[in-house]
C-alpha cells in the first residue's frame, strides 16, 4: 500500500492475517461494527472508506472488542483516534491519520467482504495482510508459497552483499558495476586498483 497507510501505533507484533474486508461511508463505522460481528479469529479488517472524512472510523473501545472477536489488525485508508488505548489493546492499527473526533452514524451503507480499494491497492476477502514499521503489503492467497521461497531468497541475497570479504569490496558493488558496463561506460581496471590497495597495505 502507499506510504499514507502508516502504522499508528506500537504493537508488540508484526500483522499477519487474512483480510476480513469493509467498504464504509466516509467517517460512518456502521459497516465496520457488523465486519467485526462477522470476522473469523486470525482476521485483519481491512476498511475502505467511500471518500474522505476526518472523523474516526474506531479508536480505542471498537478495537479492544474486536480483539476480543479475535481480530488481529486493522488497516483502514480513514481516520483513527484514541491512539493511546489502541497502544494499550495491542492490535496493529495502520490508517491515513488520527484525528479527535468521532464516527459518524447515519444511514448505514457499504458492504462486507466485497473488493475494496486501500493505499492504492484492491484487496479481496481473504488475501494475506501483512504489515510491520515500514507499512503494508497484500498477498493473494494464490501467490502467497511464491512470495515466501521469493523473500528467502532476497534475504540469502542481502546476507551475501554484507558479508566480510575484505576492504574495498561487496557483491552489492557489482550491481551498479555490471550496469554501468552493459551500457558501454569506460570504467577502471578493478582487479588493478585492488592489487594496488593491497600493495599499499602490505606497504
Amino acid at each position: 500500500m502507499n506510504a499514507s497507510i502508516r502504522l499508528v501505533n506500537s504493537p508488540a507484533k508484526p500483522l499477519i492475517g487474512p483480510a476480513t474486508t469493509v467498504l464504509v461511508r466516509a467517517g460512518d463505522n456502521t459497516m465496520l461494527l457488523k465486519a467485526i460481528e462477522l470476522a473469523e479469529p486470525g482476521d485483519v479488517l481491512v476498511i475502505s472508506c467511500q471518500a474522505e472524512s476526518n472523523n474516526a472510523l474506531l479508536g480505542g473501545v471498537i478495537a479492544e472488542v474486536a480483539r476480543r472477536q479475535g481480530v488481529v489488525g486493522f488497516v483502514t485508508n480513514g481516520m483513527i483516534r484514541d491512539v493511546a488505548q489502541l497502544r494499550d489493546v495491542g492490535l496493529p492499527v495502520y490508517a491515513r491519520g488520527v484525528t479527535p473526533l468521532a464516527p459518524l452514524r447515519g444511514v448505514p451503507a457499504g458492504q462486507v467482504n466485497g473488493p475494496v480499494s486501500c493505499g492504492d491497492v484492491v484487496v479481496l476477502p481473504g488475501d494475506i495482510v501483512v504489515g510491520d514499521k515500514e507499512g503494508v503489503v497484500v498477498i493473494p492467497p494464490a501467490d502467497f508459497e511464491r512470495v515466501i521461497v521469493r523473500t528467502k531468497a532476497i534475504i540469502e541475497k542481502e546476507a551475501r552483499w554484507i558479508e566480510d570479504t575484505g576492504p574495498g569490496y561487496s557483491p552489492l558493488l557489482d550491481v551498479a558495476h555490471q550496469a554501468l558496463l552493459s551500457q558501454g561506460c569506460e570504467m577502471p581496471d578493478r582487479d588493478a586498483d585492488q592489487a594496488s590497495s593491497t600493495r599499499k597495505t602490505n606497504e
